[in-house]
Order: structure tokens, then C-alpha cells, then sequence
């Protein structure tokens, strides 16, 4: 059967589960077709997650880890993603003689040639979007896509909800009209505002975020989000539904961000599995995190950090880069991961061990000790692995030897705070929505789909 597929970046499982009522088309293929939670990549990321979803290739095999960093607008990842043509899905449909539609795909810019018609726009700046065949697109205004480029404060919050909401409405529509102009066997629509609305907006809208905002009219913004992409949803099925299997599915879910963190490199020095840092370093630390604390405590963060990254010594030590030695001659170390997020990882050198043995003793003892890890009583490691244990691939240098996931209210930070191994999420109130593990899995027909890594197979069953 033909597919039109359409990938929503970061629709949560369990928020979209909570509020099916106000959902009619989603509620109702839960009834008739599929609904479900699907696993995102570990770690939960948009990078990762859509170039597994466009080739079928777990991270250890296509080697893509990159992680958005909202706090860095000037700083995003402007990567080079060429790598993807040839390797995903729509190619090889069109290569197969069938006719493909492919609007808005997350990073695959610019647009290449193939049998129908491509359009996307920029990864992670503004400018022009990219068309395969201009002829195509006669008589057709095109709305903004592409990467984020709005980076929202307190009082640009209304602006930016409705300007999204309408760059959401005028991409299905012109989705639509696209639909009608040719005759497609496959047709793909990247809709990436609503991960956007959720960063920004999760604490207009949450009253239980610790930055709650009470006086607002925001208080319903996600969910009107949600409503408009159901909506929208539900009028294409309802005009193609008996041509084309309507497959909804999002990279990664999509919460409250963490309000506490974890101080990963304070728990590997108690451990003693790392010295202790340099006086001259901590004492960085320690005045950076004192001063964040500050602007925490009396909600002037966002302000307050343009004072920081004046400060060039401060800049540098922001996301405490020298924890992971360029040189790679230290013996155990930790790398950016995933940001300020529960996925974690730590990299072992297995080259600065006297014996294998040693090498897998320390690894496990790594584990163990993360898994026993608490906080007043509570648990703080859902999980950690070994990174075979996840994934295999030719690319597996691109991952940690160890990888593990923190409780949800939980972020890795990679800098010192004293003898603090647990503290708050400073950054809380300009980004209070974050990433969660399961995003969904929607169908008008069933499926058995359980992870991002189960969809490209899924999509080429109907067109080999």
C-alpha cells in the first residue's frame, strides 16, 4: 500500500496518551489502526534519531551523535549531511521507479534530484529553501522550513507561539496542495515545530516546572499545538486514507527538562576512578556555578549569562570542556554526550591500561558504583551499559565505552560545584522542555513497530 509519512519532532507518547480526548484523529487509530509508544536512539536526540529513521543504521553504523544545543544559537551544528544521499528511504523508493514527495526532511539540505520533487530548507540557519524542481512548485507560496532559528525570550514568548503555529498550518497546507498538483506513490512531510514549541514553552504550561509561569495565556500552548497537528493529521487521512497508509511517528518524546543535575566528574573523583582537577580549575567552577546559582535564585538567568560569556575563561569552562582530553591520553574522561540531558556517557581508554583485565574490572565497577548512585534516598541511574550492549557498528568509536540514563528530572553537567555530586539546572528557565526516550507510533494500518530502528524496514515492505 502507498504511504504518506509524516514524522512530528518530539510528539510524546505519554503526553499525547493523557490528552487522546481532545486528539479524534489520533484516538482513532488507537481504535482502528495504531497507536503506540517507539523507542528513540540512545541518546534521545534528533540528530541521531532521524538519520536512524532515513537509513535504517543504529548510531554505531551511520556514527552521528551530534546534539542541538539551544543555549549556543551562534554555535549550532551547520554540518555537512550529504552523507545521506543514497542512504535513505526516499532514494530508494524513487530508485525503484516510483514517484516520491519529499517535503521539509531534517537535515537533508539541499534538496537533490529524484524521481518527483524535493524540498527542504536549511539545517540550523535561515536563508532560501532548496527545490529539486522549481516547476513543480508553480503557484505555491512557500512557508518557512528547515532547522531552528528562533531562539525566544520571556516577552517574545506570544510572537513566537503564534508565528510557529502558523509556520505549522501553512506547511501542511502546502504539503497538501503538492499532493493534489502530481500523482505520488510515496509522500513524506518533516513537521519539527512542536519539538521547538516544547523547549521553549514547557514551563508556560506545567505547573508543576519549578519555573512555572502563573500569569500567562500560554497555559494551553502545547496542547493547541498537539490539536492543530491532530487536526491537520485527520484531514489528510480523511482525503487519502483509502490510496495511502497514514504513518505518523516521532524521532524521540519530549517532557519537563531536568531541574536538578548531576555532577558526573565530582562522582568519578569520590570514586577515585579520575584525579581531582587543578586548584586553578575549580576555583573557575566554582565562582561560574556560584554566580549561576545567583541569577538562578533571583530568575535572572537569561540576562545574566551575557555577562558570562564575556568572560572569555568562563566561556571556555561553560560546559567544562576539559573533561574530555582532545589529546585522548586520559585514562578515563567524559565527553559532551547528549548536553545537560539524562543520557550520559564516559569514555575508558582501554590504550592507558596495563591489562584487558584491568580495563573490563574498571568498566564494571563504573556501572555498579552509577547504578548504587543516590540522591536523599532515591535512585538517580535508570540504567548504565556498556556500549556493545546497545549498539553495534564501524562506527562505534563515535560512542562512550560506558552510556547511561539518569531519572528524567535528572541532567549530566560535566563541570565542578565543591563537593557537590547534585545540584539545579540553571538554564531551567530559558529551555524547561527536554527530550524523553518514546515518541509514537501512529497508523491507520497496524504495525508492530516498537523502535526508531524498526521504520525504514517498515517503509520499504510496499516498495521492493
Amino acid at each position: 500500500m502507498k504511504k504518506i509519512f509524516i514524522i512530528c519532532d518530539g510528539m510524546d507518547f505519554e503526553y499525547t496518551n493523557a490528552h487522546l480526548d481532545e486528539l479524534p484523529f489520533i484516538s482513532e487509530m488507537k481504535k482502528k489502526g495504531t497507536f503506540s509508544p517507539l523507542q528513540s536512539v540512545v541518546p534521545a536526540d534528533s540528530v541521531p534519531s532521524w538519520s536512524t529513521i532515513y537509513t535504517g543504521l543504529n548510531p554505531c553504523e551511520h556514527g552521528v551523535l551530534d546534539a542541538i544545543d539551544y543555549l549556543d544559537a551562534k554555535n549550532n551544528l551547520k554540518g555537512d549531511y550529504s552523507w545521506l544521499q543514497g542512504k535513505v528511504f526516499w532514494d530508494k523508493i524513487s530508485s525503484s521507479g516510483k514517484k516520491v514527495l519529499v517535503v521539509n526532511p531534517f537535515m537533508a539540505f539541499p534538496a537533490w534530484d529524484l524521481n518527483g520533487l524535493m524540498i527542504s530548507g536549511p539545517v540550523f540557519e535561515g536563508g532560501e529553501l532548496s527545490i529539486s524542481d522549481e516547476s513543480k512548485c508553480e503557484g505555491i507560496k512557500m512557508p518557512e522550513m528547515g532547522g531552528i532559528t528562533d531562539y525566544p525570550k520571556h516577552r517574545e514568548m506570544n510572537d513566537f507561539f503564534q508565528k510557529t503555529l502558523r509556520t505549522t498550518q501553512e506547511q501542511f497546507e502546502v504539503f497538501e496542495q503538492l499532493l493534489k498538483k502530481d500523482s505520488y506513490d510515496f509522500a513524506f512531510l518533516g513537521i519539527l515545530t512542536l519539538d521547538r514549541m516544547q523547549h521553549f514553552l514547557w514551563r508556560y504550561t506545567d505547573s508543576t516546572d519549578v519555573t512555572y509561569v502563573k500569569k500567562s495565556n500560554l497555559h494551553n500552548s502545547i496542547l493547541e499545538t498537539y490539536k492543530l497537528i491532530d487536526t491537520k493529521i485527520g484531514e489528510i487521512y480523511n482525503k487519502y486514507k483509502d490510496e495511502f497508509e497514514i504513518l505518523v511517528i516521532s524521532d524521540h518524546g519530549h517532557g519537563k527538562r531536568c531541574e536538578k543535575t548531576f555532577y558526573i566528574n565530582r562522582f568519578l573523583i569520590e570514586n577515585g576512578f579520575i584525579p581531582n582537577k587543578s586548584l586553578k580549575k575549580r576555583f573557575i567552577e566554582f565562582g561560574k556555578n556560584t554566580y549561576l546559582s545567583f541569577l538562578y535564585t533571583f530568575h535572572i538567568v537569561s540576562p545574566g549569562i551575557n555577562t558570562l560569556k564575556k568572560i572569555s575563561v568562563l566561556r571556555k569552562l561553560k560546559n567544562a570542556d576539559y573533561g574530555e582530553k582532545k589529546t585522548n591520553t586520559a585514562k578515563i574522561s567524559v565527553p559532551n554526550f547528549d548536553g545537560v540531558n539524562p543520557f550520559g556517557g564516559i569514555r575508558v581508554n582501554k590504550d592507558m591500561f596495563d591489562s584487558t583485565d584491568d580495563f573490563i574490572e574498571t568498566k564494571k565497577s563504573i556501572i555498579n558504583k552509577l547504578l548504587l548512585l543516590e540522591d536523599h534516598g532515591k535512585r538517580v541511574v535508570e540504567w548504565a551499559k556498556l556500549k556493545e550492549d546497545i549498539y553495534n557498528g564501524s562506527k562505534s568509536d563515535f560512542y562512550p565505552e560506558i552510556i547511561y540514563k539518569l531519572d528524567n528530572n535528572y541532567g549530566v553537567e560535566r563541570g565542578l560545584f565543591g563537593k557537590r555530586k547534585f545540584g539545579k539546572s540553571y538554564f531551567h528557565e530559558i529551555i524547561s522542555g527536554g527530550h524523553r526516550w518514546y515518541g509514537v507510533n501512529i497508523s491507520s494500518e497496524s504495525n508492530d513497530m516498537k523502535s526508531v530502528l524498526d521504520v525504514f524496514d517498515y517503509i520499504m515492505r510496499d516498495y521492493q
